[in-house]
């Protein structure tokens, strides 16, 4: 199963997130959004981060998770390549990322991405595949 593939959108950068479970889902959302982002063959894996996110929701949950993420990259300069989700209620998410400090002299990024929006947001599951198209602001 591929983790994601983009979709036109107007002036932001859509996502369809695919994953064979909820937590699958999760760790796809993270590794597409670094992967339209940057060139992650760059990108080596040598330092774990913990991130906790929490929403009242699937959508707020996943939305808040993908805005800590970013939150990460654009004021702390983390790049990440690989996600684990630890666990997963329904209000919380707890995962490790991997990666790397930004270093403009290896990493090529293709754009900032300033966020995860709400537009047409829906977590759903289809035939037994979690599926979900997000927006992101660049």
């Amino acid at each position: 199963m591929k983790a994601y593939e983009p979709f036109p959108h107007q002036s932001d950068i859509g996502l369809t997130i695919y994953g064979d479970t909820l937590e699958r889902l999760f760790e796809n959302a993270g590794f597409a959004v670094f992967d339209s982002l940057c060139n992650l063959r760059q990108v080596r894996q040598i330092r774990k981060v913990e991130v906790i996110a929490h929403g009242d929701d699937r959508e707020e949950l996943l939305v808040n998770f993908m805005n800590e993420l970013l939150y990460l990259q654009g004021v702390k300069g983390w790049l990440f390549r690989r996600f684990e989700v630890r666990d997963l209620s329904a209000t919380t998410v707890k995962a490790n990322a991997w990666g790397e400090p930004y270093d403009p002299k290896r990493h090529e990024l293709f754009h900032e991405i300033k966020g995860a929006t709400y537009h047409n947001l829906h977590v759903r599951q289809e035939n037994g595949t979690w599926k979900v198209d997000m927006v992101f602001d660049v």
